[in-house]
C-alpha cells in the first residue's frame, strides 16, 4: 500500500513539472525616428518611402512559447498644412501579405491600421514585423508608430526548477530504496 501512495505521488509531481501555465499578454513595440520625416509623393511621379522593423522581442515576447493571435498598428502622422491641396494628401501602409496593406487620406492624428496574416505568420515566427509607409500624393510628416500585440504567454519552468525537481525525484528514490533493505 504503501509503494502505491510512493508510485502515485511521484506521478503526481512528474505529471505537474509538464503543465505549462498560459495566459494572456500584450506585448509593445514603438518606433520613433530621431527626427520627424518630411514624405511627399506625386500622383504622377516620385513618391517618398520609409521602412522599419518592429520587435517585440524586447518587449519580453517568448520565440517558440509565446504566440501573437493579432495586432494594430498606430501611425503619428501630421499634414504639413501649407498647401491648398491639402485634401490631396494620401499615403499607402505596406506590411506582409496583401490583406493588411492600406491606402487613406493623411488627416493631422493618428491613423490606426489592421493586421494581416502573413504579418501575424512572420511575428509568431520571429517576433519581427517589416513595413513601409509611402507619400501617395502631397506631402506630410511622419512622427512614428506603434504596434500593440496581443497572445498568449506560456511559462516554461526554467532549468533550475527542474533540477530541483529531479533531485527531489532522485531522492524519493532513494527513500523507497532505504526501506526496501
Amino acid at each position: 500500500m504503501g509503494n502505491i501512495k510512493s508510485i502515485i505521488a511521484a506521478a503526481a509531481l512528474l505529471g505537474m513539472s509538464g503543465v505549462v501555465a498560459a495566459g494572456p499578454m500584450t506585448w509593445e513595440d514603438s518606433h520613433s525616428p530621431a527626427e520627424d520625416i518630411y514624405m511627399s509623393g506625386s500622383f504622377f511621379g516620385a513618391k517618398d518611402t520609409y521602412s522599419w522593423t518592429f520587435d517585440i522581442t524586447n518587449d519580453g515576447f517568448n520565440l517558440g512559447s509565446d504566440s501573437v493571435t493579432s495586432y494594430g498598428i498606430t501611425l503619428d502622422l501630421r499634414d504639413d498644412s501649407n498647401s491648398f491641396f491639402d485634401f490631396w494628401e494620401f499615403a499607402f501602409f505596406d506590411q506582409p501579405g496583401l490583406a493588411g496593406d492600406r491606402t487613406f487620406e493623411v488627416n493631422t492624428g493618428d491613423e490606426e491600421i489592421g493586421f494581416s496574416l502573413a504579418g501575424l505568420i512572420s511575428m509568431n515566427l520571429d517576433g519581427m514585423l517589416n513595413v513601409a509607409l509611402t507619400a501617395t500624393s502631397g506631402d506630410f510628416y511622419f512622427k512614428g508608430a506603434t504596434l500593440v500585440a496581443d497572445g498568449i504567454s506560456k511559462d516554461v519552468p526554467e532549468p533550475g526548477t527542474l533540477a530541483l525537481l529531479g533531485l527531489g525525484l532522485a531522492g524519493l528514490g532513494a527513500a523507497r530504496r532505504r526501506q526496501k533493505s
